[in-house]
């Protein structure tokens, strides 16, 4: 456990299979992981992937400044497809629908069977 005033980095895995990209996310998305959040979803984003899934089944915490650095590399998927959110806990959900967010974005229980692919990582 951290000691107060530290945020929980997040930890990012990615697997990228058949132009869809899968980011599973664990720890707190906030404004003070933005800029290595941002790098990190650049470097996924040039591969070009044509679909786009969050796993934020490790996700507690994501604030409205992180959701933006999430939707912004969305913006480079081809038109009309939408990343997908997947395992949101509820305060992530609230915040994606209090901004509108939830509009711009799949939620799970809404996307299409996933291809089967590797276990999903461990938080």
């Amino acid at each position: 456990m951290l000691p107060d005033g530290y945020a929980s980095f997040p930890a990012v895995y990615v697997e990228i299979t058949d132009r869809t990209a899968v980011i599973t996310m664990c720890g707190d998305l906030d404004i003070t992981v933005n800029d290595a959040l941002a790098e990190r979803l650049a470097e996924v984003m040039q591969k070009k992937p044509a679909r786009l899934i969050f796993d934020l089944g490790g996700v507690e915490l994501i604030d409205c400044a992180a959701a933006r650095v999430l939707f912004s590399a969305a913006r480079s998927l081809p038109d009309g497809q939408r990343p997908v959110i997947r395992s949101a806990a509820p305060l992530v959900r609230r915040l994606l629908a209090v901004t509108g967010l939830n509009t711009q974005c799949v939620l799970d229980g809404q996307d299409p069977p996933m291809p089967a692919r590797t276990a999903r990582p461990r938080c």
